[in-house]
């Protein structure tokens, strides 16, 4: 009996941009551009997937995360095409005030939402938990119907990876978030299964 076609999704988080050198929480378009070592880190992760078979890559809008996008599809010699539901978590007042990656996944509203299954709260003024997991999951199912039974690669940010996978993949947990979240440049590879979304690989270090 032959198996059904099998969709692979490579998610990559962008590289760094200048938004995280900077210390602050920005979600708007077009949000600020790479820095130099995120290009070393782009340049770097599209080479260690040249030989994984990606036939497209797909963007959020915002420029950090289109930058990488550019970068890596450059070295798998493939298009980017800009997905808006990729983007980052709206997150409302909090834009542009200071703020580090583990101060936004220790945020009382995310917290709830990858603690449990409360996805109602948000960010101040903000989207909801379940804005960005619908999203998400509208966005990945689409690309994997796209790419059935090959593989592609999107690039997009670390709250809507933490929340929307969570919450897509019934084999990731809240413990999968304590032993590590996606740093600048870090790859997850999903794959979807008879309509079923799991995980093949999630970071271990916790990138502060």
């Amino acid at each position: 009996m032959t198996s059904p076609p099998v969709s692979r999704v490579i998610c990559l988080r962008h590289a760094e941009a200048e938004i995280n050198v900077q210390r602050r929480f920005s979600s708007e378009i077009p949000g600020t551009p790479l820095t130099d070592l995120g290009r070393e880190q782009a340049a770097a992760t599209g080479l260690a997937l040249v030989d994984e078979g990606v036939a497209h890559v797909y963007s959020s809008p915002l420029l950090r995360a289109r930058q990488t996008a550019e970068i890596v599809g450059t070295a798998v010699s493939r298009e980017v095409t800009v997905l808006d539901g990729l983007r980052e978590v709206g997150l409302g007042t909090r834009e542009g005030t200071p703020g580090t990656n583990m101060e936004f996944f220790q945020h009382p509203a995310f917290q709830a939402w990858i603690r449990g299954d409360d996805l109602s709260p948000s960010f101040e003024g903000g989207e909801t938990g379940t804005d960005v997991v619908s999203r998400m999951r509208e966005s990945l199912d689409a690309i994997a119907d796209e790419h059935v039974g090959g593989t592609a690669a999107i690039v997009s940010h670390g709250g809507c990876l933490v929340a929307g996978l969570l919450h897509l993949c019934a084999n990731l947990g809240y413990a999968d978030v304590e032993r590590g979240v996606p740093g600048n440049g870090t790859v997850i590879v999903l794959e979807r299964r008879d309509g079923e979304w799991s995980c093949l690989s999630w970071p271990t270090v916790v990138h502060h």
